[in-house]
């Protein structure tokens, strides 16, 4: 029986929710009997391939490959498309999982036009705590239907470059070429929305995404930051080959390199050492973009660059310490003369209030020696003295 739907899924140690992502495959409203699952595991180190295996036992139109050495995600997806054997694909992480109705919508989407040859639907970052709502430049267009003819009228779509939220036409396959890092679907993903025909954007489908405090997205080293580089970098190379989305090719691209920027100037978890390393090859960087670009980007996409322009033109003309004195040290100077000047006026205002104590002692003290001085007259007084037998009767009728 012919496959409607080919579902590839690299898995790397991700014993503890694969169940649940593959559950969300064999779930479908589609049926897994129409579904392709192709799990490529990368040499997993703990029980992800026994229990994948359990999968393909079960369920004939499972099929699970296995890497002898670890390659990574990108070749994973690699190997998993040369089995495919239907004219749709798309992509999971062994560890996230998917609404019931996603592959039976797309497949209606592509039957209903034949043009359309990517199909697009939003993501939901989560963790063990529930939903982050995180906020994203893409995310606002995914939510609701819409066909998309040219991304030059939707220039966001171009920032929604996750290979495992998309559905693509065979016409689209020889595009999805991963390389070896993380961040490895920057690339194809853009090439792929360049090349589509026609995209269909189902806000009735969601994907979620699971979020670790040891991702990539949160490793703050030298390496990860050098394979953001370099997915810019190549973002930036298409465009020679696509330059009628030479605009939207260097947003993506300068919001990359963004990334490690920002976090030179900002982020107290970056190293010096592994600073100056990412900083040696953002010398390369600022060649690529021009004023212009960056003016575009930010009319486009407000409060969305993660640091001034001017952090991109000063990697030209500062060495490293020069750059971190102005972006990074300058700022940490503000804020604690802020702080400083905050708890300065913490002290003003404490003395203020200790100063109005004061005074609010000093006016009982003396209210009370007035109140001492008036009851001394009375005592010495000869109405008190006269009515002292008319008080002893009052005691004495008290008691009775």
């Amino acid at each position: 029986m012919p496959y409607l739907i080919s579902v590839i899924i690299p898995t790397y140690n991700c014993e503890k929710y694969i169940r649940e992502c593959l559950d969300s495959i064999v779930n479908q409203t589609l049926g897994i009997n129409n579904i392709e699952v192709i799990v490529v595991d990368d040499a997993s180190t703990d029980n992800t391939y026994e229990i994948a295996k359990e999968y393909e036992s079960q369920y004939p139109s499972f099929k699970v490959l296995r890497h002898d050495t670890n390659k990574g995600c990108g070749p994973g997806r690699n190997t998993g498309l040369e089995h495919v054997t239907t004219d749709y694909v798309t992509y999971m992480d062994g560890d996230d999982y998917i609404s019931s109705n996603a592959y039976e919508r797309a497949l209606e989407i592509f039957e209903q036009d034949k043009e359309v040859d990517l199909v697009i639907y939003k993501w939901e970052e989560f963790d063990e705590k529930g939903l982050w709502n995180k906020k994203e430049i893409s995310k606002e267009l995914l939510r609701e239907d819409k066909i998309i003819t040219n991304i030059k009228d939707y220039p966001e779509i171009i920032f929604a470059n996750y290979a495992y939220i998309k559905v693509y036409h065979k016409r689209l396959f020889k595009y999805l070429k991963f390389p070896p890092r993380t961040y490895q679907d920057v690339c194809p993903s853009a090439r792929v929305m360049i090349n589509a025909k026609k995209i269909y954007v189902a806000g009735d489908i969601t994907v979620y995404y699971r979020q670790y405090h040891f991702s990539a997205s949160k490793d703050v080293s030298c390496q990860n930051y050098l394979n953001l580089l370099i997915a810019s970098k190549q973002v930036i190379d298409l465009r020679d080959k696509y330059p009628e989305f030479y605009d939207l090719l260097s947003f993506l691209a300068l919001k990359i390199a963004y990334w490690p920027i920002n976090h030179i100037c900002n982020s107290p978890y970056f190293t010096l050492d592994s600073g100056e390393c990412v900083y040696k090859k953002l010398k390369d960087y600022p060649q690529y973009f021009s004023p212009e670009i960056i003016d575009k980007y930010q009319y486009n996409f407000p409060n969305y660059l993660q640091a001034s322009p001017e952090a991109m033109w000063d990697i030209e003309k500062l060495d490293y310490c020069e750059y971190l004195i102005k972006h990074r040290y300058q700022k940490d100077i503000k804020n604690l003369k802020q702080d400083i000047h905050l708890k300065n006026q913490e002290i003003i205002n404490l003395k203020h209030e200790l100063n109005l104590k004061d005074k609010e002692i000093r006016y009982l003290k003396k209210e009370n020696l007035k109140k001492d001085k008036k009851s001394k007259e009375v005592l010495n007084s000869n109405s008190w003295k006269i009515t002292k037998p008319l008080r002893k009767i009052k005691r004495m009728i008290n008691k009775f």
